[in-house]
């Protein structure tokens, strides 16, 4: 997360924890003065402007960003954005159906990757690096969405949940019967699996536009391993039973899904660890 100081020295964070909101509005609006395109901003604007219950002007900085992630490509962030503003005003209608035409208009594929994969539940897709006018605040494309057709598109959408989680606190444990797939849109997670001698390894961290726990959604066995929030972290949720729902509709969203689940199964890396 960025962090950024105002005239008196206290950083955005601050400003927030004291609920200064006014003043944290006007601290990110002098840095964006100077960084207008900075996607972390405009996205720290909008949650402030929601945090000062301005909710219009949060509303419209959010869909300003939802519909260029959508444009671009970057359907997972997209989607958390309309999550976000879904939470604002949940009477405000179609925006869904406009992000998925931006999305499926686009129509770029990504490939799944088919190198060795990482570890099962903790498996992820390579990112697809794209050039910003802030260096290192690029999004990530996630590939997971990219064979939808646009009915298929909206169900998904609609069916997500957005979850959030702070530094230290623990997203799913190594064990633990697995029911939902996660896909990171915000932040950094930490991934361990217990080795031979009962320890729990750090075997890869997880940035934004990736995702885990497909294998689990979809059979029902144990998570293999314990993933962790390493910064504040936004995931979207997708549940075995809305994905029930929604295959009763599109048997082909499921399809999707195990296709990933197939090609990304396996981990030396996880071998490897638990014989440690």
């Amino acid at each position: 997360m960025l962090s950024w100081i105002s005239g008196k020295g206290n950083t955005v964070e601050e400003l927030i924890a004291q609920k200064q909101y006014d003043k944290a509005i006007d601290a990110i609006k002098a840095q964006l003065d100077e960084r207008p395109k900075n996607t972390r901003l405009r996205l720290q604007m909008g949650d402030v402007l929601a945090m000062a219950e301005r909710t219009e002007a949060a509303i419209k900085v959010m869909l300003d960003l939802a519909e260029e992630f959508a444009t671009e490509g970057f359907t997972a962030k997209a989607v958390a954005i309309l999550k976000k503003i879904q939470r604002l005003d949940p009477t405000r209608a179609g925006i869904d159906e406009k992000l998925a035409d931006l999305i499926r208009a686009r129509d770029v594929p990504v490939a799944i990757p088919s190198v060795a994969p990482p570890p099962r539940d903790v498996t992820i897709e390579a990112q697809a690096e794209v050039s910003s006018p802030d260096e290192g605040d690029a999004p990530v494309r996630s590939p997971l969405f990219d064979d939808f057709s646009r009915e298929e598109l909206l169900a998904v959408m609609n069916g997500l949940d957005l979850l959030t989680f702070e530094p230290g606190e623990i997203i799913m444990t190594e064990g633990e019967t697995g029911a939902s797939l996660l896909i990171l849109t915000t932040g950094t997670v930490r991934a361990y699996v217990i080795n031979a001698s009962g320890a729990n390894l750090e075997v890869r961290t997880m940035d934004e536009g990736e995702f885990f726990g497909e294998i689990s959604l979809l059979s029902g066995k144990p998570r293999t391993a314990t993933i962790t929030a390493a910064t504040p972290c936004e995931l979207l949720e997708l549940n075995r039973t809305t994905l029930d729902k929604i295959s009763e509709d599109h048997p082909r969203v499921r399809e999707i899904v195990q296709e990933f689940s197939e090609k990304r199964a396996g981990s030396i890396d996880e071998v490897m660890a638990r014989s440690t």
